[in-house]
């Protein structure tokens, strides 16, 4: 299933290394990572990261990420498929 964390993270050199690490280390493939600052006063970042994996696994990667020092915070959804394929 196809599933979208959201994380704010202070926006500082490594810190989207630490974070696409941990799906590296947990061998996840990422279907698609977008990345926008939010707020340059604070120095805030937002990455909304895609990619499939079971609901179990999401909810252990949601904690991983909490831990990593940058990350202020974490918001893991589902997200439904945009669009179907129609085989005839």
């Amino acid at each position: 299933m196809k599933h979208t964390i959201t994380i704010i993270t202070e926006n500082k050199p490594g810190a989207l290394y630490a974070i696409t690490g941990m799906f590296v280390r947990r061998r996840i493939n990422i279907s698609r990572l977008h990345v926008e600052e939010i707020d340059p006063t604070l120095e805030h970042s937002r990455c909304d990261i895609d990619f499939f994996a079971e609901p179990d696994i999401v909810a252990k990667v949601a904690a991983q990420l909490e831990k990593i020092v940058e990350v202020v915070e974490v918001e893991a959804g589902v997200k439904v498929e945009e669009t179907q394929r129609v085989v005839a």
